[in-house]
């Protein structure tokens, strides 16, 4: 869908996707939902929804290829204790076992 999106607004519009390196960099997708309104940086870096809070992720964007400042190269293994201690949104956080899938599924750097 994120590339069908990118191929119709044409010109330099592309797909970037959060596991995606570039020049040996990924994406910054937390600086990039705060540029578009969609939620802030929280102290300790996370994205946070005003609803949501920790518990919402972009995984895919489409714009033109220059928003690369570095990341994480791993999320945690298979439990991120930062979005558990989170007071905002507790009640949109993930089942244990549904956080282990997505932080397992996450493409090593």
């Amino acid at each position: 869908m994120v590339d069908r999106a990118a191929h119709r607004l044409g010109g330099a519009a592309r797909s970037v996707y959060a596991f995606e390196k570039r020049g040996g960099v990924y994406a910054d997708f937390v600086a990039l939902a705060e540029a578009s309104g969609l939620g802030a940086p929280s102290r300790l870096g996370l994205w946070l929804h005003p609803e949501f809070g920790p518990w919402m992720s972009i995984r895919a964007i489409t714009r033109a290829s220059h928003a690369f400042q570095g990341g994480p190269d791993r999320p945690c293994a298979l439990r991120c204790d930062a979005r558990r201690a989170c007071v905002v949104g507790p009640d949109h956080a993930d089942t244990t076992t549904a956080e282990a899938h997505h932080l397992r599924s996450a493409p090593a750097s």
